[in-house]
């Protein structure tokens, strides 16, 4: 199995990072390579895995670093033999190259960073060490790859930015498939639905969203009859769905909150939606849902923070509001709303227009095969 390349995710978690792990996948599949993903046993990503047909290595889920890395890292070169493994933390550096000194299999290390990368500095000798050993450093955000290589002691020149692409073909605008979502789910081609999708946790936002939308009579959520807000997604925290729906009774707005589970067709909830909205409160680097919204032709809402203010021109393709604001979001909400349904459609098209120009999936794709030599 010396060809074969190695997708190590050993999370719990199935949030954007995890299902571009597993589209990568699909995609070696598809130009003849046999991909392993590392995935710990019954997990989301487990059951993801079995759904698309991919092999699977099991691993222990970790959090930060952890002693059980590097003896599953061992374990994956002794039995695997991989050429590459790619890797999506930093912190997976230390087993993996600890991994390659045991066992003499050098595979190639690749990583794909799709996560914000904070403010520490990564300039001391270790660090400088670990970042050798990385064939390439490939963020999804310019925001990123900047602060790559003014705060870790990488070589700039394995820094590559690739803007996320998504596949234009499957995510589209649809009058036939916003009509099914409606009717499936007792929504009225009058309702002005608003989604969120993914995670859905403090740091995702979802409070905040229901809170601007929600927290008192004159709120843009309750100013019309018909304002629905609908997330699709799992919790992260056991019991904090419960929570958000407490907190919707409190505010009025249980019939209009309402929460849909994790599906594989997320591509047939965006065309439902008149607007996406993303709260996140930390420096999101390059959001996939957002772009996904968009190539379906609907207006996106999100902080102007991170990556996130290369996504789209405010006013053309959606709109951004103040980072950590619930006010500000409050505001632009409303000022949503209260436009034109002309004015929407021409937004949401524009916003697709602008994927096609810019985050076509095959394009993206080509770019990360050729960096590793594929």
């Amino acid at each position: 199995m010396k060809n074969t390349i190695v997708i190590l995710l050993p999370v719990l978690s199935c949030s954007g990072l995890e299902l571009f792990g597993l589209r990568f996948a699909q995609e070696l599949v598809k130009r003849g390579y046999e991909p392993v993903v590392a995935v710990p046993k019954d997990s989301t990503l487990d059951k993801q895995c079995k759904d698309r047909n991919l092999k699977t290595f099991y691993v222990s889920a970790v959090h930060k670093y952890s002693l059980k890395s590097f003896k599953d890292c061992i374990d994956i070169l002794k039995k695997i033999e991989p050429s590459k493994i790619v890797i999506f933390r930093s912190q997976m550096i230390y087993p993996v190259h600890f991994a390659r000194i045991i066992t003499s299999i050098h595979a190639e290390i690749y990583m794909f960073y799709r996560i914000g990368v904070g403010n520490s500095v990564r300039k001391d000798p270790l660090h400088r060490f670990l970042f050798k050993q990385v064939k390439a450093i490939i963020p999804n955000a310019g925001y990123v790859a900047d602060k790559m290589k003014r705060l870790w002691g990488v070589d700039k020149d394995k820094v590559v930015c690739i803007k996320s692409g998504v596949d234009v073909n499957k995510y589209c605008p649809s009058t036939k498939t916003r009509d099914k979502f409606r009717a499936d789910f007792g929504f009225s081609n009058d309702d002005f639905i608003i989604g969120a999708s993914g995670r859905i946790e403090p740091v995702k936002g979802s409070e905040n969203l229901i809170r601007a939308l929600f927290d008192g009579s004159d709120s843009p959520g309750h100013i019309k009859e018909n304002i629905h807000l609908v997330f699709v997604g799992k919790e992260s925290k056991i019991g904090y769905i419960d929570y958000l729906k407490q907190l919707s009774a409190e505010l009025n707005a249980s019939n209009k909150v309402h929460f849909l589970p994790f599906r594989n067709d997320i591509e047939n909830y965006y065309p439902g939606l008149d607007l996406f909205a993303f709260a996140v409160n930390c420096n999101e680097c390059y959001a996939y849902t957002v772009l996904e919204a968009m190539t379906c032709g609907i207006p996106v809402l999100v902080p102007n923070s991170g990556g996130l203010i290369e996504m789209f021109t405010d006013g053309v393709e959606g709109r951004f509001f103040e980072h950590k604001n619930i006010d500000s979001l409050r505001e632009r909400f409303a000022q949503i709303i209260a436009m034109p349904a002309h004015d929407l459609k021409k937004m949401g098209d524009s916003a697709r227009e602008h994927v096609l120009k810019t985050s076509d999936w095959n394009k993206m794709i080509e770019k990360y095969f050729s960096i590793m030599s594929l």
